[in-house]
């Protein structure tokens, strides 16, 4: 039986093991130990603007099962090869904000949404090969904006990525621009701030009490049948999300 997880972003069961920047490793790793989950670390990417150098979610892309791309200054991480995964390197991510968003783009329902004028060749050539279409949208960094709930409901402050989503069948729920913390920017986003740990879990970097939508964000995870969990006590931080990888 494999493994890993198979559906991008949905895992089935609990997670057991995933990436995470290593900025944030300490800071989360004894929550997400009590819920079961092993974190790796993955190295600041100096290419990256400082704030987000160690966001998973601009470094590593899950194409599905133990397939990966990954992008960062240094040589591929020994866990990854401890841990079986077939991982593709792309080039490094540059200073410029149109490199950024590379591998950014957001799994969900059997799409991948993404600005494709930013998405990396290797991730459009890779999408292209196991079936995934891309919907082109204006927003590049997709997945940091994005919070997904189930493959068919997600959360967003994005009114470009909101409209996609619907248009695709996604029942999705608008909320307040801000409120989410990312040191070195006005504010950071919600997919940055949230991640799945199982099929009905879904946690957050932070309280969902500080947050203005915090109430209706609970009810309509709940209406999918979809718990959730506060990882703190503080404002919610964007922390480039986390990676499940088993």
């Amino acid at each position: 039986m494999n493994r890993f997880i198979q559906n991008p972003n949905f895992p089935n069961a609990p997670v057991r093991r995933a990436a995470i920047g290593q900025r944030y490793s300490g800071l989360f790793e004894k929550p997400l130990s009590k819920l079961g989950v092993e974190l790796f670390a993955l190295a600041p990417c100096i290419s990256l603007p400082e704030p987000v150098r160690s966001h998973a979610d601009l470094q590593l892309h899950h194409l599905g099962g133990a397939d990966f791309l990954f992008s960062s200054n240094g040589s591929i991480p020994e866990w990854m090869t401890e841990l079986g995964l077939n991982v593709g390197r792309i080039c490094e991510p540059g200073s410029h904000i149109n490199h950024d968003a590379a591998l950014c783009a957001l799994r969900i329902g059997g799409l991948c949404f993404h600005n494709r004028n930013h998405t990396h060749v290797k991730l459009r050539q890779a999408l292209d090969t196991i079936g995934v279409p891309i919907i082109h949208v204006r927003q590049a960094y997709a997945r940091c904006t994005v919070c997904v709930v189930t493959a068919t409901a997600a959360i967003t402050a994005d009114a470009g990525l909101y409209k996609a989503l619907i248009r695709h069948g996604i029942e999705t729920l608008l909320i307040d621009s801000g409120f989410i913390d990312l040191p070195g920017y006005d504010y950071g986003f919600i997919g940055g701030a949230s991640f799945l740990l199982s099929n009905n879990l879904l946690a957050f970097a932070g309280s969902l009490d500080k947050h203005p939508n915090g109430r209706e964000i609970r009810n309509f995870a709940f209406r999918h049948q979809v718990d959730t969990i506060d990882l703190t006590s503080d404002t919610l931080a964007d922390i480039g999300t986390i990676v499940p990888i088993e």
